[in-house]
Order: structure tokens, then sequence, then C-alpha cells
């Protein structure tokens, strides 16, 4: 039997910027990212909304999502500084 922790907000947050470097529909966010549909769509909605992605349409018409790279590196920074100090905090709890 196999048990699969869930993954929390972060994480998957990071999986979908990952995923969208290049210009990707949500039917392949999904299949790379291994998802359910709804909580694809509600994470998508929240990054369009706050500009950390963006909407682009390719040469054939298609919508696509991309990756806002300007805010990302913030992103990485935050959540490496956030795990180092969630970590500092385990470890002085022992």
């Amino acid at each position: 039997m196999a048990f699969y922790k869930k993954q929390d907000h972060i994480q998957i947050i990071a999986e979908i910027l990952c995923s969208c470097k290049r210009p990707q529909t949500k039917s392949s966010i999904r299949r790379q990212t291994n998802m359910s549909y709804a909580i694809l769509q509600n994470c998508v909605m929240q990054l369009l909304l706050s500009h950390w992605l963006e909407l682009v349409e390719d040469h054939y018409g298609q919508k696509k999502i991309r990756n806002n790279g300007k805010r990302i590196s913030f992103f990485w920074k935050s959540t490496l500084s956030f795990k180092i100090s969630r970590d500092l905090k385990a470890s002085k709890a022992q």
C-alpha cells in the first residue's frame, strides 16, 4: 500500500512555475505536475491575478500560460529563506 504525503501550497506553486518556463497549456501543466484540475485551476488563477503567470497566445491562436521571469527569482529566494527559518526553528525546538 502506498501512502502519499499531501503537498503544501508552496510546493504546488513551485511545480506550476517550474513547468511554465516555456508557454504551456493547462492540460500539459496538469500532466507534468500530476495534480487535480480543481487545484490547478485555483492555483493558476491566483498566480495570474498576482501577475506571477501571464496568458499568451501562440501563432495558432491557442492560449498558453508562462511564468513572469521577473518575479521568479524573488519567489525562489523567499521560499528558500522560509524553509531555512522553518528548519532552524525545528532544530531549536529539539
